[in-house]
C-alpha cells in the first residue's frame, strides 16, 4: 500500500544517477540526462552521478566494429549493445555504488540498458528510455541490416535491463507498449511520463496578436538531414511559394549533402544552446517562426517539439514512432503519414495560415501543451510521486515479510 501523497512528498530520496557518459553535461544525448537529473533534484532529492563510465572499452569496440564492417558486409551492431561492455559497466557501476557514501535510496539510469543489464545491487533500479531495441530494429539506420548475432545481443540486453528494473519510465505509450509486448515487462511497473523541453529558461512567446505575420516562416532544427526529412521540408517551401504564400525556411543544425540554392531558404550549421549568444539567436528564430517543421523519417520522441511548444510555435511533423503522442493533432500542431510529400505539408500549413484566428488559437494551445505536459517540472513531479510510491511499497512488503 502506498504512502499518502502528502507524506510521500515530504520524504527526500537520494538517487545514484547511472549514465555511460557525463550525466551532468547538457550536451550529452540532447541534454536529456542533464534535465532528468535536475528534475529529480528539484522534486525528489539529492542526485549523485555514477558516470561517466571508462571510455577505453567502448573505443576498442568501435575500432573492432569498423574492422568487422570492412571485412564483412553484415553489420555488427552498436558497441553500446555489447555483452562484454555491459558486463564491464555492471562491475564498474557496482563498485562505485558499493563505496558511495551516504548510501543512496535507488539507482536511476536513463537510456542505460547496457548499464543495468548486469548490475548487481540490492538497491531498487529505475530505468527510463524513449525506445526499446525491438522498435529500433530496421527503423533507425544504425539498427538496420544488423547481423543475427547483433540483434540477439541487443535484444538480450534490453530484456535483462527491463527485468532488472523495479520501475520503467517511458515518455510515450509507443515505447511502453513495446516493453510490455516484446520484453514481457509487467504493466504494473511501467509508467508513461512525457519528457520536457531542454531549456535553461522558460521563453516568453511572441504575442499572437502583434507578431509579424507578413511571411510564413518555417523553422527546422535537427542534426541529420536525411533522417529529419530535410528534403521534404524544402519541398514544402517550394510548394507554399508556388501556391502564392510568402514563405521562408530556416534549417538549423544540418544541411543537404550537396549545396542547395532556393529562394527563401537559409542554413545555419549549428547553434549551441549552452552559449548565451547562440541561445538568444535560436530563441529569436523560434519566436519569429510561423511553424516548426520536422518531417522525420524515424523519431522516437522529439525534444524539439517540446521546445517549439514552449515558444507557442505549432509543429507539423510525421506520424511515426512516438511523435503523435508529443505533437497532438489540433493541440500543438498536426502530423502527416510517413508517405506524404512536401505538397501535403504545404497544403496543411497554407490552410491554417489562411485562417489567422484558428492559427493564433493553435499558438496559444501549443504554449499550454508545454505548460501542462511538455516540461521537466511536470515530469519531475510525476516521477517523484511514482518513485516514492514504489519505495513505500517495497518498505511495506519488507516489513510484512519480516513479520511473517
Amino acid at each position: 500500500m502506498s504512502m499518502p501523497k502528502d507524506r510521500q512528498e515530504s520524504v527526500s530520496v537520494a538517487t545514484a544517477f547511472l549514465t555511460a557518459g557525463d550525466g551532468r553535461n547538457p550536451r550529452s544525448w540532447s541534454g536529456i540526462p542533464f534535465h532528468i537529473a535536475a528534475a529529480l533534484e528539484r522534486h525528489l532529492g539529492p542526485v549523485t552521478s555514477l558516470g561517466p563510465m571508462p571510455a577505453w572499452p567502448g573505443k576498442l569496440l568501435k575500432a573492432g566494429a569498423r574492422l568487422n564492417h570492412y571485412f564483412d558486409d553484415r553489420r555488427g551492431g552498436q558497441p553500446a549493445q555489447s555483452e562484454r561492455l555491459s558486463r564491464f559497466y555492471g562491475r564498474v557501476a557496482g563498485h562505485r555504488l558499493a563505496v558511495l557514501r551516504p548510501r543512496p535510496d535507488l539507482v536511476f539510469s536513463p537510456v542505460g540498458s547496457a548499464l543495468i543489464a548486469h548490475l548487481k545491487t540490492d538497491l531498487p533500479v529505475v530505468y527510463s528510455s524513449d525506445a526499446t531495441a525491438a522498435v529500433m530494429f530496421d527503423y533507425y539506420p544504425q539498427f538496420t541490416g544488423l547481423s543475427e548475432r547483433a540483434r540477439r545481443m541487443a535484444d538480450d540486453l534490453e530484456r535483462r535491463a527491463i527485468a532488472r528494473a523495479d520501475m520503467l519510465l517511458y515518455p510515450t505509450r509507443w515505447a511502453a507498449d513495446s516493453a510490455i509486448a516484446d520484453y514481457g515487462a509487467p504493466p504494473e511497473k511501467v509508467r508513461v511520463l512525457p519528457y520536457g523541453a531542454n531549456l535553461s529558461e522558460v521563453p516568453v512567446p511572441a504575442d499572437p496578436e502583434t507578431r509579424d505575420e507578413s511571411v510564413c516562416r518555417l523553422l527546422m532544427v535537427g542534426v541529420n538531414w536525411s533522417i529529419k526529412g530535410g528534403a521534404i521540408a524544402v519541398e514544402t517551401l517550394r510548394a507554399l511559394r508556388a501556391m502564392g504564400v510568402a514563405a521562408e525556411l530556416t534549417v538549423v543544425g544540418c544541411a543537404p549533402p550537396e549545396a542547395m540554392a532556393e529562394a527563401g531558404l537559409r542554413f545555419i550549421p549549428f547553434l549551441d544552446k549552452n552559449r548565451a549568444e547562440d541561445r538568444a539567436r535560436l530563441n529569436a528564430l523560434y519566436r519569429d517562426a510561423g511553424f516548426f517543421i520536422l518531417p522525420s523519417r524515424c523519431e522516437c520522441y522529439g525534444i524539439v517539439f517540446c521546445e517549439a511548444a514552449a515558444h507557442g510555435l505549432p509543429a507539423i511533423a510525421t506520424r511515426t514512432g512516438g511523435v503523435p503522442e508529443v505533437v497532438r493533432e489540433g493541440e500543438n500542431g498536426f502530423t502527416l503519414p510517413l508517405a506524404e510529400d512536401g505538397a501535403a505539408y504545404a497544403a496543411r500549413i497554407a490552410a491554417l495560415w489562411a485562417d489567422r484566428s484558428a492559427y493564433r488559437a493553435l499558438r496559444r494551445a501549443s504554449r499550454r501543451a508545454f505548460e501542462t505536459r511538455l516540461n521537466w517540472d511536470v515530469w519531475g513531479e510525476a516521477a517523484a510521486e511514482e518513485i516514492r510510491g514504489m519505495l513505500a511499497e517495497r518498505t511495506s512488503a519488507g516489513r510484512g515479510a519480516a513479520q511473517a
